[in-house]
């Protein structure tokens, strides 16, 4: 059990060595604060989405790589290790570890599947757009007043407003700028790319795994012996 724990650690790529993005990520304003939000911060909702799905489809193609280099590694050890001892369940075994592997990469494309700040955060790092997107949810929520549809009548200038009413206005020009940032953002960001290690390992497995299966098992002869005795 503890080595399966271990594997589903692996490709859930969970890290003890610091704060996950999703610790550090920006909250949705929507799933935080009641009633209407400000149309800009909307629209920066709605184009952070199409980036949140390549995100999770880069994340889940990373883990499936993991996961099948995890299956063949395991079957190469369960097929070799009928060749130096009668296991008569390894059959049921091999069948079993691709099962498992399976439910593991679910539960784990479920887990990595990227939050608003996630894919904010993102794509601020790989569309180098300055921080501005994760700062615009992160201030929406910060300053409440501000995260609602802005007033019908705004005068122009910051004569007569209070320190309040100055960072609302503030933070809508920032929110503003956000968006249009996002929206001149490469819309190729976050291609689907497989890590080098697991795809060796991969490989290196399948071409070890085929002779395993295939060539005669000496192994069986025994087994097909205990079995005779045992039915005598």
């Amino acid at each position: 059990m503890a080595g399966v724990r271990s594997f589903a650690r692996v490709i859930r790529g969970r890290s003890s060595a610091g704060p996950s993005p999703r610790a550090l990520a920006p909250a949705d304003p929507r799933d935080v604060l009641p009633g209407p939000l400000d149309p800009t911060l909307e629209a920066i909702r709605a184009e952070l989405a199409p980036f949140g799905r390549r995100l999770w489809l880069r994340r889940f193609i990373r883990r499936a790589s993991i996961a099948a280099a995890g299956v063949l590694a395991a079957e190469l050890v369960a097929w070799t290790a009928a060749r130096l001892a009668p296991i008569e369940l390894t059959p049921a075994l091999a069948a079993a570890i691709p099962v498992l592997g399976l439910l593991v990469l679910i539960g784990a494309a479920v887990a990595v599947r990227p939050t608003l700040g996630e894919a904010a955060l993102a794509a601020d790092a790989e569309g180098s757009l300055g921080d501005r997107v994760s700062s615009a949810l992160a201030l929406a929520v910060l300053v409440p007043s501000a995260a609602g549809p802005a007033p019908s009548t705004v005068e122009p200038g910051t004569d007569g407003l209070d320190e309040a009413a100055i960072s609302e206005r503030l933070v809508r020009r920032q929110r503003a700028d956000a968006l249009r940032t996002l929206r001149s953002a490469p819309r190729d960001l976050f291609r689907p790319r497989v890590a080098r290690r697991p795809a060796i390992a991969t490989l290196v497995a399948a071409v070890l795994l085929v002779p395993a299966i295939m060539l005669p098992n000496p192994q069986d002869v025994v087994i097909a012996e205990n079995r005779q005795i045992r039915e005598e």
